[in-house]
């Protein structure tokens, strides 16, 4: 083998690789154009949502351009916290008058409970009482004695009620010359009374 061979294999060789080395270029300069591509995309949208971010928080700083300043809040916030003492203060004050007072409470309750059990004791009493009840109308029996009792007093000259306890519109057993009238049991069930007699002189 001469040396025109070797150099001639070691120029082919070199043309491969120059070759080789000019297809790698040019398929990395496709890549590179591409992501480039893709690249300046991906900066396009983050330029867009800077610039919305930008617009959201000048939009944000314009509103609160219509808020009062931080001495506002400051001055309602100590209002508050005033309140609030003021609150506490009464509710202290309250129970301590509360506990103070508690005798006094007492007493007022005593005195409406007596009230109120005097009340009923007063409407049961009076509801109860001689006065409140109804005397039932005379029978006839007792209206046939009245008459004979008026008769009698016209014909003798003298009527009575006595108490000697005597229930019949008659001469008196006992002897009293009278005629006596001994009671009824009324209404409720009591008994009466015996009465007083009258003579005529």
């Amino acid at each position: 083998m001469s040396i025109d061979a070797e150099i001639t294999k070691i120029n082919e060789g070199i043309a491969n690789v120059h070759v080789a080395l000019y297809k790698f270029n040019t398929q990395l300069d496709g890549i590179l154009q591409s992501l480039d591509s893709k690249l300046t995309d991906f900066d396009n949208g983050v330029d867009n949502a800077v610039g919305t971010v930008n617009g959201v928080g000048g939009d944000v700083i314009n509103i609160f351009k219509h808020f009062p300043n931080e001495a506002v809040y400051y001055s309602i916030l100590v209002t508050l916290l005033v309140l609030l003492n003021l609150c506490c203060l009464y509710m202290i004050y309250y129970i301590y008058q509360w506990i103070h007072e508690r005798e006094l409470r007492f007493d007022k309750e005593i005195r409406r409970y007596r009230k109120n059990v005097y009340r009923l004791v007063d409407e049961h009493r009076m509801a109860h009482s001689l006065e409140n009840i109804e005397t039932p109308p005379p029978t006839y029996d007792e209206y046939v004695k009245t008459a004979d009792l008026y008769v009698n007093y016209h014909r003798h000259g003298y009527y009575g009620y006595y108490d000697c306890g005597c229930a019949t519109y008659a001469p008196c057993p006992h002897g009293n010359g009278y005629y006596g009238y001994g009671g009824y049991g009324g209404y409720g069930g009591y008994g009466g009374y015996g009465g007083y007699g009258y003579k005529k002189k």
